[in-house]
């Protein structure tokens, strides 16, 4: 019996192949909702339309209908991101501001859905605001709340109270 051998570029197509129907299929985001009634906790595979400070809009099926549930049942989002995204979070994370603040920009560019990237915009408002950068933080959060008046994010609006 002869040993199977897939040559890398096989490899390489196979991958995206799967990938892209992975991606293609309407279960790539997972959101958790908490049934403010009973308490309990819900996981739903679907597809995240938009996220605002009110709503959510999700499909469980590419071809389902659209479901609208309230900001505040959402536990958690989990979501693909792009590799620029991901990086910038850990940049983040590990106190490397510019260079969060660079992949951030690049995540801007790359990313498609408007939710994410107010998401980005967010984390780009964190960074002016550790780099002590109050204008550039206004601006970029003028630009989230343009995007969603309803923002989940004003806990991150660039204000200085003084007494």
């Amino acid at each position: 019996m002869k040993p199977l051998v897939v040559s890398s570029f096989r490899l390489i197509v196979i991958w995206c192949s799967l990938a892209s129907g992975a991606f293609g299929q309407s279960t790539r985001d997972k959101v958790t909702l908490l049934d403010e009634k009973t308490g309990s906790r819900t996981r739903v595979p679907c597809t995240v339309i938009d996220h605002t400070g009110e709503f959510i809009r999700y499909r469980v099926r590419e071809d389902g209908p659209v479901t609208v549930k309230r900001s505040s049942e959402v536990i958690s989002i989990e979501t693909p991101q792009v590799q620029s995204h991901i990086e910038a979070l850990e940049n983040y994370a590990s106190g490397q501001t510019k260079q969060a603040v660079s992949l951030f920009e690049q995540a801007l560019k790359e990313e498609y859905r408007d939710w994410v990237r107010r998401d980005i915009l967010a984390m780009l408002v964190k960074c002016a605001l550790r780099q002590n950068n109050y204008a550039q933080a206004g601006n970029r959060f003028l630009i989230l709340y343009q995007s969603d008046p309803t923002t989940q994010y004003f806990k991150s609006i660039p204000l200085l109270w003084r007494t």
